[in-house]
């Protein structure tokens, strides 16, 4: 579960029935119903962050080929990526921004116990929670341009058109496409 499920899949009610099946507090568990995580933990103890079995399995499956350090990184500050700036109002007339922000901020909540309760089931590993959000928002004040892409996008999408030179002053800007951060990030972070 990630970024993509929420801007690509939840706020698009016009293409996807998530948002009208789910709330944003119960759509993270949707399809762990009637599933048991098999590990330690009865499947709703972690329901409020797994999306799929695989998501489990594949943490389950890094500890067992030997992985002991283990970070789960929180979803950063989407609400402010260009792509979804475009967007003047959210789904209930409220600012687009915040929505997607706070919604993102419910599944970094739920992330966080997540963390604690993997420490415990698996106590010869490491794992850790990095809040990207945190993390993002502190970085927006060394850039310069932080509400528009180095990159020209392809119209409806968040990807770069391909070939044509980005902006000259790269180290200005916080995204490089409509979604993504910048390489630039790197040196801040």
């Amino acid at each position: 579960m990630g970024d993509n499920d929420y801007v690509n899949n939840y706020f698009k009610p016009k293409f996807y029935s998530t948002s009208k099946k789910y709330t944003l507090n119960n759509m993270p568990r949707s399809s762990l119903k009637n599933m048991n995580c098999n590990y330690g933990y009865a499947y709703s103890t972690l329901v409020p962050i797994c999306t799929s079995i695989k998501n489990i399995f594949e943490i389950k499956t890094l500890h067992d080929h030997g992985a002991r350090k283990i970070a789960l990184i929180g979803i950063g500050p989407l609400g402010c990526a260009p792509v979804v700036v475009r967007k003047s109002t959210g789904m209930n007339g409220s600012s687009y921004v915040d929505e997607v922000n706070n919604s993102l901020q419910i599944f970094n909540s739920k992330l966080r116990p997540l963390v604690d309760k993997f420490n415990k089931a698996l106590a010869n590993a490491k794992f850790i929670y990095l809040d990207a959000f945190k993390i993002y928002s502190s970085l927006f004040s060394g850039f310069k341009v932080t509400n528009a892409s180095c990159c020209e996008v392809i119209p409806g999408t968040p990807a770069c058109i391909p070939l044509p030179t980005p902006c000259p002053d790269r180290g200005n800007h916080f995204w490089w496409d409509a979604l993504h951060p910048s390489a630039t990030n790197e040196q801040f972070a």
